[in-house]
């Protein structure tokens, strides 16, 4: 278990709240590339749904992230 007051030093680096942006703009990325069809294939519904299905999967592992680092 990590000490709290480590964990708030930790929150509150530069570092971190950086990290934090990072992956917040590499989610939204990647829900506007979906949203533009960036991953379809008309020719290859498989692959389009594979794509599809990765994207979605790199958003839940952001979203996955973010919840464990900011919560208390």
């Amino acid at each position: 278990m990590i000490n709290p007051e480590a964990k708030q030093e930790w929150k509150g680096s530069p570092v971190t709240i950086e990290m934090m942006e990072v992956l917040e703009k590499e989610k939204q990325r990647l829900m506007e590339a979906m949203g533009n069809g960036n991953f379809l294939n008309l020719e290859n519904m498989q692959e389009s749904f594979g794509a599809t299905a990765k994207c979605v999967g790199e958003i839940a592992g952001i979203d996955t992230a973010c919840k464990l680092l900011q919560e208390e």
